[in-house]
């Protein structure tokens, strides 16, 4: 009983880990590491796989992150998913004439 909850108090801070704004891709992996070799010590199945998948899930978001920051540092600004262009605010730019 206790084995599995461990088990299960290692995955789930394993699925919660986050990269911190001011940690290395080193430091961070280096913390996933520490927690999955806990996993492994008590004779769990933890696929080398899983691990990559964290590290390429979280530095992708990082990354796209820390593109807007910059993005916005330098006066630019964040074209959404929602945000639509409507034909009609052109200034009538493009209306044929008759």
């Amino acid at each position: 009983m206790v084995k599995g909850m461990k088990t299960l108090n290692f995955c789930r801070e394993f699925e919660l880990e986050k990269m911190k704004e001011s940690e290395t891709i080193k430091e961070y992996s280096d913390r996933l590491l520490v927690i999955v070799n806990n996993e492994r010590l008590i004779c769990t199945d933890f696929y080398d796989s899983m691990i990559v998948q964290k590290l390429l899930v979280t530095l992708l978001k990082d990354l796209k992150t820390h593109e807007q920051r910059r993005h916005i540092r330098q006066g630019g600004t964040i074209k959404g998913a929602l945000q639509a262009k409507s034909p009609s605010c052109n200034g009538g730019k493009n209306k044929k004439k008759m």
